[in-house]
């Protein structure tokens, strides 16, 4: 019985990993919407506050509001925090077998840099865990708040 359960709990929380696809190190929050509606609300965030929008230098010289982007599989998007001058990267998994379940955004990394050669992955060695701590509350408090009622995906992170 005992061997049962631990490998139950083992599955348990590697589907966790499984489940976040190319992003295994995300933290990630489940909205009890679809992923559309969800990435529908973070476009009219950011239109009503246009301080989370990144600003840089396009490869043509020109300067402007970087876009969110769309894949096969995830819709991703940036938000710059202007008080401690970070842009936070997050993904939306947009895939056909999760579009019309609950939403989950996964945030990603942050860097302070401006060229984006600097990013650092959220929940690894890059950033202590101080700084990981801070900086989940930061995005739970700046955009998860501002987005609707959300909760964590996992219990262990």
């Amino acid at each position: 019985m005992k061997k049962y359960f631990i490998l139950y709990c083992l599955l348990f929380l590697s589907s966790c990993f499984i489940i976040s696809g190319s992003y295994p190190y995300a933290e990630y929050y489940r909205f009890d919407i679809p992923s559309d509606s969800l990435i529908v609300r973070i476009k009219e965030l950011k239109k009503n506050n246009p301080q989370y929008n990144v600003i840089t230098t396009f490869e043509n010289g020109e300067i402007g509001v970087l876009p969110d982007d769309y894949s096969e599989n995830f819709y991703s998007c940036y938000f710059y925090i202007k008080s401690i001058k970070t842009t936070m990267f997050c993904v939306i998994n947009v895939s056909k077998e999760v579009k019309d379940t609950q939403a989950k955004i996964g945030f990603v990394g942050i860097t302070t840099s401006e060229n984006f050669a600097s990013w650092k992955t959220i929940n690894t060695k890059e950033l202590s865990k101080e700084d990981n701590l801070k900086l989940k509350k930061f995005f739970e408090a700046l955009i998860l708040d501002k987005l609707g009622v959300w909760e964590k995906d996992c219990f262990f992170k």
